[in-house]
Parts: C-alpha cells; sequence; structure tokens
C-alpha cells in the first residue's frame, strides 16, 4: 500500500513560560523540538523521566531479533550496527536519535567516531519501532504526520532506506527515495541485501502475544 507523503509544513516550538530541561528533548529536526511525550507530567512531578523514556518489552524484543540477523558477518564486514538511541548530528539544529543505525564503513571510519554523535555522516539505514513524542505546538496534529516529516528529513540528509516497524496496527513502513509502502508486519520484508524478517511470525514461533499489556 503507498503512503502519501504531503503533509503541513510544522512550525518552531512555542515559547514556554517555563524552561523545559534538555534531558526532556527526545530530538530537533531542522529547529524544531520535539521531546518526549509526557515530558509536561515529569515537569509537574506526577511522573519520573524514567516513565516516559523507556522501551516497551516488546519493542526492545523486536530490536533484539533485528540485531541478531544483522550480526552476520557479511554485515559486519561492510557496516557498522549501531543502536540504543544513536545519535546523529545531521546539519545545524538537526539531531537525532536512532534505534538502530548501519553506517558504510568506508565512509564512517573508525577516526570519525568520537564521544559525540556522529557528525554530518548519514546511516545507510534507519529502523524505528515505533516512536511517541510530544506534538503540541509544533504544527503537527497526528503521529503520522511526525513519521513523515522525520522520514522525509531523514531522506533528504542522505539516509538510504527508512523502516518504521509499527507495533499498535502491525505495520511496517518501508521508505526508499521516492518510493513508501507500508506492509503488514506479517510479511516477508527485506532487512538488508538476501536478509529478511518477519515480525508476526518471529512474534509466534517465541510465544510472544503482540497484544499483552
Amino acid at each position: 500500500m503507498s503512503l502519501a507523503t504531503n503533509i503541513a509544513e510544522p512550525v518552531a516550538y512555542p515559547v514556554q513560560t517555563e524552561p523545559i530541561p534538555d534531558y526532556l528533548l527526545k530530538e530537533e529536526i531542522e529547529g524544531i523540538k520535539f521531546y518526549y511525550k509526557g515530558y509536561q507530567q515529569v515537569m509537574n512531578k506526577t511522573k519520573k523521566p524514567e516513565d516516559i523514556m523507556g522501551c516497551s518489552s516488546i519493542q526492545s524484543f523486536i530490536i533484539e531479533y533485528l540485531l541478531d540477523l544483522l550480526y552476520d558477518k557479511k554485515v559486519k564486514e561492510k557496516y557498522r550496527r549501531f543502536t540504543n538511541e544513536s545519535g546523529n548530528h545531521f546539519a545545524h539544529r538537526s539531531n537525532m536519535q536512532f534505534d538502530i543505525a548501519l553506517y558504510d564503513k568506508s565512509v564512517l571510519t573508525g577516526d570519525k567516531i568520537t564521544r559525540k554523535y556522529v557528525q554530518g555522516f548519514p546511516p545507510t539505514l534507519v529502523i524505528e519501532i515505533d516512536l511517541d513524542v510530544e506534538l503540541k505546538g509544533t504544527g503537527l496534529k497526528t503521529t503520522n504526520d511526525f513519521l513523515k516529516f522525520r522520514t522525509k528529513n531523514l531522506l533528504k540528509y542522505g539516509v538510504q532506506r527508512v523502516l518504521w516497524i509499527l507495533t499498535k496496527p502491525k505495520k511496517i513502513l518501508i521508505a526508499e527515495g521516492e518510493s513508501w509502502l507500508i506492509e503488514d508486519w506479517d510479511q516477508d520484508i527485506e532487512l538488508l541485501e538476501g536478509i529478511t524478517f518477519n515480525i508476526a511470525r518471529y512474534l509466534a514461533e517465541e510465544g510472544v502475544d503482540p497484544d499483552a499489556v
């Protein structure tokens, strides 16, 4: 199923009456700040930071599954496999974090790995398992708006392929250039050259109920 990519352009985040601590900032794209969903409850002390920042167990389980597939010798020879909210500074006021990012070793050479975010080198592949941020004040109205806006910017900065795995609707978005497709997650999907995955089948094999709460 194809996906329309036209959305309203977002606007700058509004001035806050109380400064928002930097640790509540999830990422910044084109100068627009996106905070963790629930950051307001942290600020009014009805939640703790750890209540809004972690992955669910099913998200972590899917990440583990995909990383297992990427721990292939041939993949290791060509790519660096970054995870754990790996950060990338694409440009001024554009900083993003990823569940999984693959970098070509010929581009991200060892001398470019530092204590900072990756600087100015796009991943070849980005994989995200859900992503929930606060949209109030950004000009984006829905999670789909944010997904499209973020994906368009990743592609603009040179990422070749973006995969979104959406656990509630059980869908997978595959974005490459102008080609955007949405597939059910019970389909065999190409992860990388010669490597495919099937979320529904893997969960069933491991006895995981994707609807468990």
